[in-house]
């Protein structure tokens, strides 16, 4: 697993991450999370730099998630979200917004 600078896990409790999962820096982590991969592939996700992910959010799968990406509590992700600075949720997720993930993240990390 490789994980960026500055990575925060906002509250403990059942996070789950594929030991082949790659999280860029700056992201932010709610509880109840998986980034996994699927019926034992050696891929997972890789997600890219200032991504949020809510609260009981999964990602699942070979898949990228482009900078800048809040992922939405209870979203399902499970195709390349390549659109940088947008807002995801449902499931399966989709984009629900342009809003980036930065209003989520330590606004001390942009300065």
């Amino acid at each position: 697993m490789f994980l960026g600078q500055a990575y925060l896990y906002a509250h403990f409790g059942s996070i789950v991450v594929n030991g082949n999962a790659r999280i860029g820096e700056n992201c932010r982590v709610q509880e109840s999370t998986t980034i996994g991969a699927t019926n034992g592939a050696t891929t997972a996700p890789c997600l890219g730099n200032n991504v949020f992910l809510g609260s009981g959010a999964r990602v699942i799968g070979d898949i990228r998630v482009a900078d800048n990406v809040a992922i939405g509590a209870n979203a399902a992700v499970v195709k390349n979200i390549d659109a940088s600075g947008t807002t995801w949720g449902g499931v399966p997720a989709k984009q629900i917004s342009n809003h980036t993930s930065i209003n989520n993240l330590c606004a001390d990390l942009f300065k």
